[in-house]
C-alpha cells in the first residue's frame, strides 16, 4: 500500500495580527457565537480553519497531492525561436513592438521570403539577444527555405516603433542575428544550440491548459500558460509542473480588497487579509527541492515520459488497488512491444548500423552515448501494477551496456585433427614441404601418374593430375625404404588436388594453347555445354590438353574456346582456319592415381612413390573408363536420376584417400567470442604452445654427423618413426644411396633441445646431403600479422591475348592477391580508351591530416563516404545514397581532421552490384581474390577501377584474434571476418563449416601476388599475369606466406580471454518507471532475480559482446489481460481440444481393439479410421460408390435416404364440418375454434389533414398470386454451399452427381425442427432430451421409433 504524505500550507498564520491557533486534534467542530458576548477575530480566523480543515481530511481521502481535478492538460511542444540583432539603424530595437495577442503580427525575411507569426517574444538581456518566438506561415521564394536567415533584414505588416521611430508596414524594422556558427561550417551542436548560435533555432515549450489542482488542502485554479523550456534546441532534461506560491494580499497591495459597499460610511474601509495559493509553470532538476513543486511531467533529452491524463486518486484509488491485485494480480491492458537499436552509430563488418544518438551527447537514460551501449525502446502501452493503471504514452529508451565482460581459461586445449592423407611405398626421397633457400620450395607441385613405379626416382605411365603436399610420416611396417622400399608405408597429406580432364581434339591447334601462356592458365570453354577448365603446360601438346580446375562436363563433339584466342568468336581453329572439336573426354579422378612424383633441380633428388592400392569388388560413383573393344566388362546403367554408373563382379586396384573431410588448415578453440590470447594474466605475452612439422637440409661432416637447429622458443621432440622422417639427397661414402630413406632409431642425440645430431658413420659416412622432416614443439608462439590496406586500386584494361581474369570483359577478373577482405567499389570508363575514375571534390581550409580509407561525413548533407587518397583533390567512395554539397565542412572519423569542399567531381559509373565478391579465402589456403560477374549482368564496355581492402600478412606462427590490426576504425574486433568451409569433420556440432576467424587457430599459408601488383598503397596495380590456374598457384613468391604443418593428431595449448554472456530482464513499477535489471555475465548466463513490487515485462538473453543490437533475443513475458470475451474464446477452444483427445482415445482404443483370426491370434491391424459421424470430413465423399448419411444428433452413419415432399390435403368442405372436427378455416388460416371479444375500442374516428392538398393522387390495387401456395422441395439440384464446417456437407458438393440425403433427418431438421414426443423426449434417446434441453419452437411429435416420419 503507497504511503501518500499530506503537504500543509507554509505560511504560518499562527501568528500576530491572525493568531490562527487552530489545532485539530482538540476536535473542536464548529465555533459557538453566544449573545451578549464579542466575536473575535480569532474566532473567525478558526470558523475558516475548521472547515477548511473538514474540505482537506476529505480531499486528501480522495485526491493525492498535486492530483489534476479539473482537466488542465500539458503538452511539451516544439517551439520556433528568431534571435534579433538588438539595434537597427543604431537604435535599440524592441521585441515588444512584434507582439500582438488579438492580431498577430506577420514577419517576413527579406532576402529568404520566410514568413512567420509573432506569437511571442523575449527582451534582451545581457547574456542573449532580443527573441521573437514564431508560427511559421510559408517557405521562402525559392520554396526550399524554410527559417529566416541569419543577417537578413525583416519586414512587418503593421507599423512598427522602436524608441521613438517608426517603420511602416512592409517597411525593414530589424535584422535578424548574424552567428559565426553553422551546420555548413561543422559547428557543434552544443555551439548551434548556444546564445551565439544560428538567428532561427526550434526549441522546446510546454503549454498548459486552465484547470485545477489539489494542492496543500486547497483546490486551486491555474491559468492557461507556455513556458519556453529551451530557446535553442529541442532537448531538456528535468521535470516541468508548478512551482507553488503562498502569499497573504492585504487592502494596501490590493485596492480591490477596499470595502465596496458605496453609499455607506465604511466604503473604501480596510479590512480583512486575504492568503492566496496559486501555481506557475516551472522547471527543476534532479538536485532542485522540491519542496514548493508539483511534478507535471518528467522529460528527457526534450521528450515527456509520461504526462499525467486523470486523476490520481487517493485512498479509494489504494482500495480499488488492492482489490485489483488481489483479484488479478500484474497484468498488461495494451502490451509493451520491445525494439534492440544501436546507441550511435557503428559498422560491423560490411554493414552500417545507425543509433539514435551521438557519441558524446547524452542519452535518454542519461548515459554518454558510446558503442558500448545498445538500447532497448519500450512503445507506450498500459498495464495495472499492484492494482495502480500505469499508461506509458511515449516510447521508453533504456540503456544497457554491451555484453563485454569476460573470463579467462589457462591452458586451454584444441586438436589438430588434420586428415585428407593417402599410404604411399616404394618411397624414393621426400616431396618438398617448407621453404629452404636454395633448397626446397613450400608446397611444391607434384605430378600423379597412372602406372606405377618401375625405375625408383622415375616418373612412369601418363600424368593425369597435379597437387601439393603438406605433411608426411611413417605409418607401419619397416621404417626406411631403400632395398626394402615396399617393406614400409607412409602417410602423405596432400591438398589442391587437381586431377586432370583430358580432352582429344579434331586436330591440333594453331596457334597452340601454350603459344602466348607457356606455362599454361588459358581458359577453354564449352561452346554447347559451357563446361570450363585451364589448359596445364606439362603433357599438353598436338591434340591433347591436359585441363584442372574443370566446372561442369564437357561433351563430344562440341566445338571450344580459348580465352586468349584471336579468332572470331574466340574459338579454336587449326592451321587450316577450321574449327576444332572435341574426339574424345576422360576425367580423371583420385582413384586412377597410381604414383606421385616431385621433380627437382638438382640430379636425382626427384622424389617418387607408389600409392597403396585395395581392391574393391564394387565401384560406386563417377567412374569414367577408357573404352576397349576387348574388354568383356559391362556396365550397367543406373535407373535413378543420379546418372551414375556401378561396375559390379570385378576386382580392381584403386586408391584411397583418407579422412577427406579433415581436409583443412584452420581450427576452432574451444572457447567463442575469443577477445585475445595475450592474456592480462599472462602480462599480455603469449603462453601458446603446439607441434609442428619442418623440413631441413644438411651435410654429414667426416664421421657422418649432421647437426640441425630449431628457431627461438623451439625445441626437437624425442624420437619415434612417425616423427622423424629422413631421406638422402647425395650420398656420401657410405651405404646409404641417393633417394633412400633411414630410420633414425638410435642416431638421433639433443631431442628436448633446440639443436639435434643425427649420427650414422655406416650409412651416410663423410659428405652425405640429407633432408629431414623433424617434428618441433613451439612454445610462446608468436601471432602473424594481418596488417589492414585500405582503398587499394586496380586498373583493368583490354587485351585480347592477356591472362585471363585481367580483361573488363572476363567473365572473373584478378584482383592479383590474396586475403583480400572487402570490396568497396567497380567504377566502369564506359570507353575502351579512357581510364575509370571515382568520384573526387576539392578541399580548402583543410586542418589535420585525413587517414587512407576512413570514413567522413559531410556537416551539412550528413552523407558519408571512404577516402582513397588524403590531399586534395580527395577521391571518395560513397557509403549513403547522399550526395555530398559544396561548401559544406567534412570531418575524418578516426583523424578528426576536416576541411570544407570546393568543386565535387562525377566518376565514372558505379557498377559494384554486377559483381560477386570472392575473398580467395580456402580450406588450406589463400588464394587470389576474384570478382565474378553475375549471371545476365552485362559485360562492362570500358576499363574498370576496382577499389577494394586486403590484408598483408607478416611475419608470425600463426594467425589468431589478435593478428587482426585495425586502421581507420576498418578492421575492429567486429569487422574480423568470417571463413566458411567446404570440407567440413561430420563428427563436429554444427555449424561446423563455418569459422569465425576470431575463434580460431589459421595456419593457411597465402599464394604469392600475381604480377602487376604492388605492395605501394598509392600505385594503381594492373595485373599482368595468370591467376587462377594450378601453376600459378605458387608459395615462394612476393606475397605470399608460410606457416608449419601442425603434427596431425597433435594439441594447441593456449591461455586465452573470452566474453560473456549474459541476462536481463525489463521492468515496470507501480510508479510508472521502467527499469533494467541485468544479471551476471556467464558461460551459461541466469535470468536475473526480479523484485516482487515490480511487474516483468521481458527477459532479454545478450549474446557475448553483442556484435549488434539485433543479435539481442527479446523474450517477452505473457502478462496479458483476459476479458469474459477473451475467456469464451479460450473455452470454445479448449472444447475442440477436448474433441481432438476424445478422437485420439478413440483412435488408442481401436487399436488396443483384438480382431481375433481363426487360429485364436490378433490380426494385424495396416490402419484405423476414426469417425464420430458429426460431418463427412473423414469419408471420401467424391468417391462414387460413398452412399451414406450423417446423424448429426445421434452420431450415427446411417444409409443415403430419399425425401420428397407430401402435401397436405383437407377432407372436409364445410364450416360445420369443420366446427365438428374441432377447428375453423378463416380465409386461408386454419386455427383451432375462436370468439373475437373486443378489447378496446376508440369510436371516434380521426381525418387525414395533406401538407400539400393538391396535385395528389390515389391508387388501389389488388395483387393476385397463383397458385395461392406452394409446398415444395428439392430433388434435383444440390443447394450451394459457403460455409462447410468440419466437413458437415462436402457429400452435398461432391462433383459426382446429386447427394441429396446425405444428412439423415433433414425432412425434420430442416422444416420444423427436432422432434420431440408429447412426453418431451426426443426418439431414440431414452427419455432423454437433446442436450438436456428441449428446442424452442420444436415440432411435437407422437411417434414409436428411430424410424418414425
Amino acid at each position: 500500500m503507497r504511503q501518500i504524505k499530506r503537504k500543509t500550507l507554509k505560511t504560518n498564520l499562527n501568528a500576530a495580527p491572525y493568531f490562527d491557533d487552530f489545532n485539530a486534534e482538540n476536535n473542536f467542530q464548529k465555533i459557538l457565537f453566544r449573545p451578549g458576548f464579542a466575536i473575535q477575530a480569532r474566532e473567525l480566523t478558526q470558523l475558516q480553519s475548521a472547515l477548511q480543515h473538514q474540505i482537506e481530511a476529505h480531499g486528501s481521502h480522495i485526491f493525492r497531492e498535486g492530483a489534476m481535478v479539473v482537466p488542465g492538460q500539458g503538452t511539451i511542444q516544439r517551439y520556433y525561436s528568431l534571435k534579433l540583432a538588438n539595434t537597427f539603424n543604431n537604435i535599440q530595437i524592441d521585441p515588444s513592438q512584434y507582439f500582438n495577442v488579438d492580431s498577430p503580427t506577420t514577419i517576413t525575411g527579406v532576402e529568404s521570403g520566410v514568413t512567420a507569426k509573432v506569437i511571442g517574444f523575449k527582451a534582451a538581456t545581457t547574456t542573449d539577444q532580443a527573441l521573437l518566438y514564431l508560427s511559421y506561415e510559408r517557405a521562402g521564394t525559392d520554396f526550399e527555405t524554410v527559417v529566416f536567415e541569419d543577417g537578413e533584414e525583416i519586414t512587418a505588416n503593421t507599423t512598427i516603433t522602436h524608441s521613438t521611430t517608426s517603420y511602416a508596414a512592409a517597411t525593414s524594422s530589424a535584422t535578424t542575428y548574424a552567428s559565426d556558427y553553422s551546420v555548413a561550417a561543422g559547428s557543434s551542436e552544443a555551439e548551434l544550440a548556444s546564445a551565439e548560435g544560428p538567428a532561427a533555432r526550434t526549441g522546446l515549450a510546454f503549454t498548459i491548459e486552465s484547470g485545477i489542482y489539489y494542492i496543500r488542502g486547497f483546490f486551486v485554479n491555474n491559468l492557461e500558460e507556455t513556458l519556453v523550456i529551451n530557446n535553442y534546441a529541442e532537448d531538456f532534461t528535468g521535470t516541468v509542473g508548478f512551482a507553488v506560491t503562498e502569499t497573504i494580499v492585504t487592502p494596501e497591495d490590493e485596492s480591490s480588497l477596499l470595502d465596496n459597499s458605496t453609499g455607506s460610511s465604511n466604503y473604501a474601509a480596510k479590512g480583512a487579509h486575504r492568503l492566496s495559493v496559486t501555481v506557475s509553470l516551472s522547471t527543476i532538476t534532479a538536485s532542485t527541492n522540491t519542496n514548493n513543486f508539483i511534478t507535471l511531467v518528467d522529460v528527457k533529452n526534450g521528450k515527456s515520459n509520461s504526462i499525467g491524463r486523470s486523476t490520481p486518486y487517493a485512498a479509494l484509488a489504494k482500495e480499488f488497488a488492492r482489490r485489483t491485485m488481489d483479484e488479478s494480480g500484474n497484468y498488461t491492458v495494451r502490451p509493451f512491444e520491445y525494439f534492440a537499436n544501436e546507441c550511435v552509430d557503428i559498422s560491423v563488418g560490411r554493414d552500417n548500423l545507425l543509433g539514435k544518438y551521438t557519441v558524446g551527447t547524452t542519452t535518454d537514460d542519461g548515459n554518454i552515448a558510446s558503442s558500448d551501449f545498445f538500447n532497448i525502446s519500450v512503445s507506450p502501452g498500459k498495464a495495472y501494477i499492484k492494482g495502480f493503471e500505469i499508461e506509458k504514452t511515449q516510447a521508453t529508451i533504456k540503456d544497457i551496456l554491451k555484453a563485454r565482460e569476460f573470463e579467462n581459461v589457462n591452458a586451454s586445449i584444441s586438436t589438430f585433427d588434420a586428415g585428407n592423407f593417402a599410404l604411399i611405398t616404394n618411397v624414393y626421397g621426400t616431396p618438398d614441404i617448407s621453404q629452404i633457400a636454395g633448397e626446397s620450395t613450400a608446397f611444391k607441385t607434384v605430378e600423379f601418374y597412372d602406372a606405377k613405379n618401375t625405375t625408383r626416382g622415375t616418373a612412369n605411365g601418363n600424368l593425369i593430375g597435379v597437387g601439393r603436399v603438406r605433411g608426411i610420416e611413417f605409418d607401419s611396417g619397416t621404417a626406411g625404404s631403400n632395398a626394402n622400399a615396399t617393406a614400409a608405408q607412409y602417410k602423405m597429406f596432400l591438398f589442391d588436388i587437381r586431377p586432370f580432364t583430358v580432352l582429344t581434339l579434331s586436330d591440333t591447334p594453331s596457334p597452340t594453347l601454350l603459344a602466348t601462356h607457356a606455362n599454361g592458365g588459358v581458359l577453354v570453354t564449352g561452346v554447347t555445354s559451357g563446361a570450363t577448365g585451364f589448359v596445364y603446360k606439362d603433357d599438353t601438346s598436338a591434340t591433347k590438353v591436359n585441363l584442372t580446375t574443370v566446372v561442369g562436363n564437357f561433351q563430344v563433339g562440341e566445338k571450344i574456346t580459348a580465352s586468349d584466342s584471336a579468332e572470331t568468336g574466340a574459338i579454336v581453329e587449326n592451321s587450316g582456319n577450321t574449327d576444332l572439336t572435341i574426339l574424345a573426354v576422360v576425367t580423371k579422378s583420385f582413384a586412377n592415381f597410381k604414383q606421385v612424383f616431385m621433380e627437382d633441380a638438382d640430379s636425382g633428388q626427384d622424389f617418387t612413390a607408389d600409392f597403396v592400392t585395395s581392391v574393391s569388388t564394387n565401384i560406386f560413383g563417377d567412374i569414367v573408363l577408357e573404352e576397349d573393344v576387348n574388354s568383356s566388362i559391362e556396365l550397367e546403367q543406373l535407373t535413378s536420376s543420379s546418372g551414375r554408373l556401378i561396375q559390379e563382379g570385378f576386382d580392381t586396384d584403386i586408391v584411397k584417400l583418407f579422412d577427406t573431410e579433415k581436409n583443412r588448415s584452420l581450427f576452432k578453440l574451444p572457447k567463442s567470442t575469443v577477445k585475445t590470447l595475450l592474456t592480462t594474466t599472462n602480462s599480455g605475452a603469449s603462453d601458446t604452445q603446439y607441434t609442428v612439422r619442418r623440413q631441413f637440409v644438411g651435410t654429414t661432416n667426416g664421421s657422418g654427423v649432421v647437426t640441425f637447429s630449431a628457431g627461438t622458443n623451439e625445441t626437437f621432440s624425442s624420437h619415434s618413426e612417425k616423427d622423424y622422417t629422413l631421406s638422402i639427397l647425395t650420398a656420401g661414402d657410405g651405404t646409404g644411396a641417393q633417394g633412400d630413406l633411414v630410420s633414425l632409431s638410435g642416431k638421433i642425440a639433443g631431442a628436448g633441445t633446440s639443436s639435434i645430431t643425427v649420427t650414422d658413420d655406416t650409412i651416410f659416412g663423410a659428405s652425405a646431403k640429407v633432408k629431414l622432416v623433424a617434428t618441433i614443439l613451439k612454445t610462446s608462439v608468436i601471432q602473424k600479422n594481418k596488417t589492414t590496406k585500405l582503398m587499394k586500386q586496380l586498373k583493368v584494361t583490354s587485351g585480347t591475348t592477356d591472362a585471363y581474369g585481367t580483361r573488363p570483359t572476363d567473365n572473373t577478373i584478378s584482383l592479383g592477391r590474396a586475403d583480400v577482405f572487402n570490396l568497396v567499389a567497380v567504377f566502369d570508363s564506359e570507353g575502351a580508351s579512357t581510364d575509370a575514375i571515382a568520384p573526387e571534390f576539392t578541399v580548402t581550409n583543410q586542418s589535420g591530416t585525413f587517414t587512407r580509407g576512413e570514413k567522413i561525413t559531410g556537416a551539412t548533407s550528413g552523407a558519408t563516404a571512404r577516402i582513397i587518397n588524403i590531399a586534395s583533390p580527395i577521391s571518395y567512395i560513397l557509403s549513403t545514397s547522399i550526395s555530398f554539397v559544396a561548401g559544406e565542412t567534412i570531418t575524418g572519423e578516426s583523424s578528426g581532421a576536416s576541411g570544407t569542399i570546393g568543386t565535387l567531381t562525377d566518376g565514372s559509373i558505379n557498377i559494384t552490384n554486377s559483381y560477386l565478391f570472392d575473398s580467395g579465402q580456402r580450406d588450406n589456403f589463400y588464394d587470389i581474390a576474384r570478382l565474378v560477374r553475375k549471371p545476365h549482368s552485362p559485360a562492362p564496355t570500358g576499363r574498370l577501377l576496382v577499389i577494394y581492402d586486403y590484408f598483408e600478412h607478416g611475419a608470425g606462427d600463426m594467425f589468431t584474434v589478435d593478428s587482426y590490426v585495425d586502421i581507420a576504425n576498418q578492421m575492429d574486433y567486429e569487422d574480423i571476418p568470417t571463413y566458411s568451409a567446404t570440407k567440413v569433420d561430420p563428427e563436429t556440432a554444427s555449424p561446423a563449416g563455418q569459422f569465425q576467424l576470431r575463434d580460431t587457430y589459421d595456419f593457411r599459408s597465402k599464394v604469392e601476388d600475381i604480377a602487376g601488383t604492388s605492395s605501394i598503397l598509392t600505385t594503381i596495380d594492373e595485373i599482368t599475369g595468370n591467376s587462377f590456374d594450378f601453376f600459378s598457384r605458387q608459395y615462394d613468391g612476393t606475397g605470399a606466406s608460410i606457416s608449419d604443418f601442425c603434427k596431425p593428431g597433435s594439441t594447441i595449448q593456449s591461455d586465452l580471454e573470452y566474453y560473456l554472456g549474459k541476462r536481463a530482464a525489463i521492468v515496470l513499477d507501480d510508479r510508472g518507471l521502467i527499469s533494467v535489471i541485468e544479471g551476471s555475465s556467464s558461460d551459461v548466463p541466469r535470468r536475473p532475480d526480479v523484485p516482487v513490487d515490480v511487474m516483468k515485462l521481458a527477459d532479454l538473453s545478450i549474446p557475448p559482446f553483442t556484435f549488434k543490437a539485433t543479435d539481442v533475443t527479446i523474450t517477452r513475458t505473457r502478462n496479458q489481460r483476459f476479458t469474459m470475451k477473451d475467456i469464451g474464446k479460450i473455452n470454445q477452444r479448449l472444447s475442440a481440444a477436448e474433441k481432438m483427445i476424445t478422437l485420439s482415445l478413440l483412435e488408442k482404443n481401436a487399436l488396443d481393439f483384438e480382431v481375433l483370426d481363426a487360429n485364436g491370434l490378433n490380426r494385424f491391424k495396416s490402419g484405423i479410421v476414426v469417425d464420430n459421424f458429426q460431418g463427412h470430413r473423414v469419408g471420401d465423399a467424391y468417391h462414387k460408390d460413398y452412399n451414406n448419411s450423417m446423424d448429426f444428433s445421434k452420431g450415427v452413419l446411417r444409409p443415403t435416404h430419399i425425401t420428397n415432399s407430401i402435401d397436405l390435403e383437407e377432407s372436409v368442405t364445410t364450416d360445420a364440418a369443420r366446427t365438428a372436427a374441432g377447428y375453423q378455416k378463416t380465409g386461408d388460416l386454419i386455427t383451432l375454434p375462436y370468439t373475437e371479444v373486443v378489447l378496446t375500442e376508440q369510436p371516434f374516428a380521426s381525418t387525414v389533414e395533406r401538407v400539400a392538398p393538391f396535385k395528389t393522387a390515389t391508387w388501389k390495387g389488388n395483387v393476385t398470386i397463383t397458385p395461392t401456395q406452394d409446398n415444395w422441395q428439392e430433388t434435383e439440384i444440390a443447394p450451394q454451399i459457403t460455409i462447410n464446417q468440419n466437413g458437415n456437407y462436402d457429400a452435398v458438393v461432391s462433383a459426382l452427381g446429386n447427394n441429396i440425403g446425405t444428412v439423415w433427418n433433414s425432412w425434420q431438421t430442416t422444416w420444423g425442427g427436432i422432434v420431440i414426443r408429447d412426453d418431451g423426449t426426443v426418439p431414440g434417446t431414452s427419455g432423454q432430451s437433446n442436450f438436456g434441453q428441449t428446442p424452442a419452437g420444436a415440432l411435437q411429435y407422437d411417434g414409436d421409433g428411430d424410424g418414425d416420419g
